[in-house]
């Protein structure tokens, strides 16, 4: 009557046009609102955080008017039988911004335990030969007498397998070496680590330090090498010195013979203190009867 067709003024087929929308559009919301689920990658992302997360406590192990030793442990792994200590600031000009702990602490995947003794004297700001204005002692003598009273005892007691006095390069060269005849270890580890990394074995005429903290530790049956490196400054990582702790943390300390056996087979020459172990077997075995009685 008044123009009415007698149809629903909406057709059906309009109707699931906007049914068809209005499900589209909540799905949508939905998805906004709860993102994706990528689950099983975010349980991984944290599982390498986890383990990638160095742990690492620091103890005062002793202190006088000359300076501290602290201990900074453990890098590496734990749990391994395996435990070395890495020596730093002893002789140095200056205690802070070295790149022996930034480097230990972005290493990954080592299967030894590493622990690094920092010795810090006072009036550490002087250079390596100046005086404390409050003795005759200079930094060298209170970091080495630092190291011999503290760090040493600390290392023969808590019977290391292994352990690295570091020092920085006075010039452009890199060198390491063992200032003892009487560790067939050391020598054999000096001479692995150098082919494995090409750092010349290198001994200096003169180095005091050396009576304070390798020479005591190897009497006392822990083998001990001096790493002399160029790149000790800094407050990032070093190359350098992270390719000296994988060379390391890859020696079989519990088969010494093979290490031995390998490194003469390409050391051409270069570990001089050691020329004399590899003229034949019997002169080798002779030096591990003899030597080899820090890791059996």
């Amino acid at each position: 009557m008044y123009g009415d067709s007698g149809r629903s003024p909406i057709s059906s087929s309009k109707i699931l046009v906007v049914l068809i929308i209005a499900v589209i559009v909540i799905m949508g919301a939905t998805v906004m609102l709860n993102g994706t689920q990528p689950t099983a990658p975010v349980e991984n992302d944290t599982e390498n955080q986890t383990n990638n997360t160095v742990s690492v406590e620091q103890t005062v192990i002793g202190n006088n008017s000359m300076g501290s030793v602290t201990k900074y442990s453990s890098y590496g792994d734990a749990s391994s039988d395996i435990h070395i200590a890495l020596i730093v600031g002893v002789d140095q000009r200056k205690q802070s911004s070295n790149a022996i702990i930034p480097t230990m602490e972005n290493a990954k995947n080592l299967k030894y335990a590493y622990d690094i003794y920092v010795i810090n004297t006072t009036n550490n700001t002087q250079t390596n030969n100046s005086s404390n204005s409050s003795s005759n002692l200079t930094v060298n003598n209170m970091s080495e007498s630092l190291a011999n009273e503290y760090a040493v005892p600390d290392i023969i007691n808590n019977q290391y397998n292994f352990s690295v006095d570091i020092h920085d390069a006075d010039d452009s060269n890199s060198y390491m070496f063992v200032p003892s005849e009487d560790t067939f270890t050391s020598k054999v580890a000096v001479s692995n680590i150098s082919n494995t990394t090409g750092i010349g074995v290198y001994t200096p005429n003169k180095y005091s330090y050396a009576s304070s903290v390798s020479i005591p530790l190897i009497s006392d049956n822990i083998p001990s090498i001096v790493y002399v490196t160029k790149e000790y400054y800094g407050n990032s990582t070093s190359q350098e010195i992270s390719n000296v702790i994988s060379a390391l943390d890859n020696f079989d300390f519990n088969h010494l013979l093979d290490n031995s056996t390998s490194g003469n087979s390409t050391d051409n020459g270069t570990t001089n203190s050691s020329s004399s172990n590899n003229s034949s077997s019997s002169d080798t075995m002779a030096s591990v009867e003899s030597g080899n009685t820090e890791i059996k």
